[in-house]
């Protein structure tokens, strides 16, 4: 018989046996999904969704390579005009100060000729004051020698008239 609820043959039950046994070492490990690991799986779809919605959002704002490039370029034009602009400022800054310092000497050297020839002027009038009043000295030093040789022939004259005095 070969009804699904009747009897069967020995050789069907065998055939079936042996289906059974094959399918047996067939097994495949199953998962079993507790409530707490879908409720994670769950969240994490939605933490998923999240991060995915986050990045559509900033999508817009992020800038592409030919962007970046471009903002580049126009930050080196820049930099470069800052750079040319602050070497000729320096330039002319060095040219200005070149200019001082050349006016500096030469002031500096018309007031050093300025102050040599007033040391000069200085040193000839002082060498003529020391000159007139050596002579003035000298003046004063033979007139003192007369006034103090005044007394001295005064002495002498009243000695020789005591002594002309006491011979006679």
């Amino acid at each position: 018989m070969n009804s699904e609820y009747g009897t069967r043959s020995p050789s069907e039950l065998k055939e079936l046996a042996r289906r059974q046994m094959k399918k047996a070492t067939e097994v495949v490990p199953c998962v079993t999904v507790t409530e707490e690991h879908w409720k994670a799986m769950i969240e994490l779809q939605k933490t998923q969704v999240a991060l995915l919605e986050q990045v559509r959002d900033t999508l817009p704002s992020l800038a592409t390579k030919k962007e970046l490039t471009s903002l580049m370029d126009q930050q080196i034009d820049t930099l470069t005009r800052y750079s040319d602009a602050c070497r000729d400022e320096t330039a002319e800054f060095q040219t200005l100060l070149t200019s001082l310092a050349t006016d500096t000497e030469n002031k500096m050297t018309t007031a050093a000729e300025r102050v040599t020839e007033q040391v000069g002027k200085a040193n000839e009038s002082f060498s003529r004051n020391m000159s007139s009043e050596k002579e003035t000295m000298e003046a004063y030093t033979k007139r003192l020698n007369r006034i103090t040789l005044i007394p001295t022939g005064i002495l002498v004259v009243w000695e020789l008239i005591r002594l002309i005095l006491s011979l006679i």
